[in-house]
């Protein structure tokens, strides 16, 4: 048993804390969660922090620790989770993902062998559908090392030594502002490529893309607590694509008061199909999802822009390129 700061006791062993929005994924991950646990000789919690009714999935999985949070909030509902933690390591996974067998036994074994690191990530691989469209660029985004609580672990004495996750943070950032302020703190974070989380793919949400920029309002609070490691480790919050649609966009506009209008809107016109066509693959073919994906890389540079002047007058911290 060790002494965490005043906080509380914590036993040696594994809590998993899982903040759910997605009611009809979360058994896949506990039936993942559960095989995992069932090869390992410490003892391991399941906490699943859920924004949705849980009475009826609760008689089905009663050997997990539920909580209704009635917020959407991922930050306060992994906070919440953390609370309720028994043991001194906490691992953070989506609901829309499963984990590997020896997950919990690669993510303990590490930090308990690897003294010198508050935590660490793993790896991720997103789930290959043969009857989804193509995978896009937006999911392969989670393929890269990025502190993202998708898939890690850390020390609850260190969670909680920097105030665990800032609650500004709804629904992004939340996982990059804590590592940030780990590392600040002289924490050191560690990668492991054999702790493996699967993602699911994500059908039919072609919104994808623009609900991400809409989350970039979050960018200029990250920047105002991190401005350093933000600009070495996040940089731009506007992909290149994303830049050059803009000012395409821009000039298109500017355009309409010029003779040669027709020329910038067709070569704006043709810029955005270029790109949907990039992005979404040989999915591109089917024209419904085209159009669709059409209408959301048109509208990006627009809601990424707007999310970052709300944000930046919200935290009182410019932030654009």
């Amino acid at each position: 048993m060790t002494q965490n700061n005043g906080h509380c006791n914590l036993h040696k062993g594994v809590s998993v804390v899982v903040a759910s929005h997605r009611k009809n994924n979360v058994p896949d991950l506990i039936h993942s969660l559960q095989k995992a646990a069932e090869k390992v000789d410490f003892p391991t919690q399941i906490i699943v922090v859920a924004d949705y009714p849980t009475d009826e999935i609760k008689q089905e999985r009663s050997s997990v620790t539920w909580i209704f949070v009635d917020d959407k909030s991922i930050s306060r509902k992994r906070n919440c989770g953390v609370k309720n933690a028994q043991y001194e390591i906490i691992a953070f996974v989506d609901d829309d993902c499963k984990v590997d067998a020896h997950w919990l036994h690669r993510g303990y074994t590490f930090l308990t062998e690897m003294r010198k690191y508050c935590g660490v990530e793993g790896k991720t691989t997103i789930e290959t559908d043969s009857a989804a469209p193509a995978m896009i660029n937006q999911y392969k985004r989670l393929e890269k090392p990025g502190y993202r609580t998708n898939n890690i672990f850390y020390r609850k004495s260190n969670f909680l030594s920097v105030g665990g996750f800032d609650e500004r943070f709804t629904v992004q950032r939340e996982d990059l502002d804590l590592a940030f302020s780990l590392l600040e703190n002289g924490e050191k974070i560690a990668f492991d490529s054999r702790i493996k989380v699967t993602h699911r793919f994500r059908k039919g949400e072609w919104w994808d893309l623009l609900k991400n920029c809409s989350n970039r309002r979050f960018d200029p609070l990250l920047y105002r607590k991190h401005k350093v490691r933000f600009r070495a480790q996040v940089g731009s919050p506007f992909s290149g694509s994303l830049l050059v649609l803009l000012v395409a966009h821009v000039a298109a506009i500017a355009s309409l008061w010029g003779v040669a209008a027709h020329y910038f809107i067709l070569a704006d016109l043709f810029l955005v199909s270029v790109l949907t066509m990039r992005r979404a693959g040989r999915a591109a073919l089917h024209l419904g999802y085209f159009i669709k994906e059409w209408v959301a890389v048109f509208a990006a540079p627009f809601v990424i822009t707007s999310a970052l002047l709300y944000g930046s007058f919200k935290y009182r911290m410019f932030l654009f390129l």
